[in-house]
């Protein structure tokens, strides 16, 4: 079968920047901790179960640490 059109060369393609392994938001948490966004509410669990919604991630954080 002949190919009516050119194949792209991938080894031409420009170099992309691989993800980041690690959640910067999880290390931030103590131990027991969990935390989400939910429909722009930053929400944090506290290890009693405890749900506590916060305007931004650096209130969260600092209401988790402090």
């Amino acid at each position: 079968m002949e190919e009516l059109y050119d194949k792209k060369d991938v080894t031409k393609s420009p170099k992309v920047k691989a993800p980041s392994k690690k959640k910067p938001e999880l290390s931030e948490l103590p131990e027991g901790w969990g935390y989400y966004v939910k429909r722009g509410a930053h929400c944090l669990l506290d290890p009693n179960g405890k749900q506590s919604k916060h305007a931004s991630k650096e209130a969260a954080m600092e209401f988790a640490n402090g």
